[in-house]
């Protein structure tokens, strides 16, 4: 019993490993991505959340299989799926858009990166876009304060309603203040 168990373990492995060679073959550089948290390793699980794959996929993933039907097209190419302002193509080393599956693999390899991680992943636009990934290594964007947000504009009040009594509330609290605003304080009084 304990030997069958051995033998569908490593077979569910080689199943996994073939897959991951499958889809990578099918992409420029689908092999050699970097994890951009560890360099010198690669993310092998090009598709998915965690470096080594299976589980959950990323948005890449859901744009090769699910929108471009698992090709790698101009379509998918010029898409950039982790919204890092990068094509798909410039990550994996094909900026335009020429490779076809069964040819070397373009580009320089020190320029590839993830096409489904947003990076720098150190920006709060980044670190909100790659949540669900396994980003051990990586700097990730952490607010200095309860109000990061706010650090563009005052923030002076809020007015509610009480639906019951019809009254109004003003609420009032200062949160950040900018060189800028606070010089249009000045300039009101």
């Amino acid at each position: 019993m304990a030997r069958l168990f051995l033998c569908l373990q490593l077979m569910s492995l080689t199943a996994i490993c073939i897959g991951y060679e499958v889809y990578q073959a099918k992409l420029p550089n689908g092999g050699t991505t970097p994890n951009p948290c560890k360099p010198g390793t690669l993310w092998v699980g090009l598709g998915h959340m965690t470096p080594m794959g299976g589980g959950n996929r990323n948005k890449f993933a859901t744009d090769f299989h699910d929108v471009y039907g698992e090709v790698w097209n101009v379509a998918l190419c010029n898409a950039d799926s982790d919204g890092d302002g990068l094509t798909n193509g410039m990550e994996l080393g094909d900026p335009n858009c020429t490779w076809v599956e069964g040819n070397p693999a373009p580009g320089n390899p020190s320029t590839i990166s993830h096409p489904g991680i947003c990076e720098p992943t150190n920006t709060k636009e980044c670190t909100e876009r790659n949540q669900g990934f396994d980003l051990e290594g990586c700097e990730v964007y952490e607010a200095t304060t309860p109000h990061d947000h706010d650090h563009d504009h005052i923030h002076i009040g809020d007015v509610s309603t009480d639906s019951q009594n019809g009254s109004t509330n003003l609420h009032f609290s200062f949160l950040v203040f900018t060189s800028f605003a606070l010089f249009l304080i000045v300039a009101v009084f």
